[in-house]
């Protein structure tokens, strides 16, 4: 099974957790870039309206095709309650492309919100597994929901193998 890892990071925090992903399953990471400037505190208030008015941005060319890889795995901040803004632009054009999906996102609540439920609407079809970091989990250490998501990862590569493979 081939996968590829798109994201979008703001802080950092999502773009570590999507690199230490792309090392263990041995695939690209392409962090995605709409051009706008994020940076600063105007720039997180800025995250949070435009993911709550669902603003879209047109993103920058794709290095990789998402329908060139079996699962695509979607990694994004949560802002607003929401997904990222460059994220929801990268499903809504390319929904038809992704064969299979997982979802990882990163927040300093612990609890997922509304992301994950927004992402699934977007894309028409549930993730194989998803898995979200608040900020406690990434203060201790996340290796242990790292392994829970990597082993739904591998289930979902099993239920696809055909018999005799």
């Amino acid at each position: 099974m081939t996968a590829i890892i798109y994201y979008y990071s703001r802080s950092g925090t999502t773009a570590k957790v999507a690199k230490l992903l792309a090392k263990k399953l041995g695939c690209e990471a392409e962090m995605l870039d709409d051009g706008v400037d994020r940076a600063g505190f105007i720039g997180l208030l800025k995250c949070g309206y435009h993911a709550i008015k669902k603003k879209e941005f047109k993103l920058k060319p794709l290095k990789h095709k998402p329908a060139d890889y079996d699962l695509v795995l979607i990694g994004t901040p949560i802002w607003g309650g929401g997904m990222a803004s460059p994220i929801h632009a990268f499903i809504k054009a390319n929904k038809k492309k992704i064969k299979t999906a997982a979802f990882f996102s990163t927040a300093g609540d612990a609890k997922e919100q509304k992301g994950f439920t927004r992402m699934e609407e977007e894309l028409g079809k549930p993730p194989v597994a998803k898995m979200h970091l608040g900020k406690q989990d990434i203060k201790n250490g996340y290796s242990a929901k790292i392994k829970k998501f990597l082993k739904a990862l591998d289930g979902a590569e099993g239920k696809k193998k055909e018999p005799g493979e």
